[in-house]
């Protein structure tokens, strides 16, 4: 996806359910995502032509370490949802396959 836009400030995220462990986690990756240049506030256009105020560039993710992060991001959102129960991790071409693998080492875990 091609975005143009202005970034801004992250805005506040009214879904979060406040002081749970689900909530700390959506934070935790929120604020790796915006870190790691990955995710971006601002007003943008995809390519659909839809306006969006965020975009995501996994492609940011560079190094052995960031993967590992958002592979256990990943893992822990998956057992929290699911616990213990096995399902198919999927990741879509290109870069969902190196999210999906990292989720699954981590899971392993």
């Amino acid at each position: 996806m091609v975005a143009r836009g202005r970034a801004r400030l992250a805005p506040t995220f009214p879904n979060l359910q406040r002081g749970t462990i689900k909530e700390a986690n959506q934070r935790g990756i929120i604020g790796f995502l915006q870190g790691a240049g990955v995710l971006k506030f601002g007003d943008f256009t995809a390519k659909s032509g839809r306006k969006i105020p965020y975009f995501v560039n996994a492609g940011m993710i560079k190094t052995g370490d960031q993967i590992t992060k958002m592979g256990e991001f990943y893992a822990k959102a998956y057992f929290d949802k699911l616990g213990k129960k096995q399902a198919v991790l999927y990741g879509p071409a290109y870069k969902g396959i190196s999210l999906s693998i990292s989720a699954a080492v981590a899971l392993s875990k």
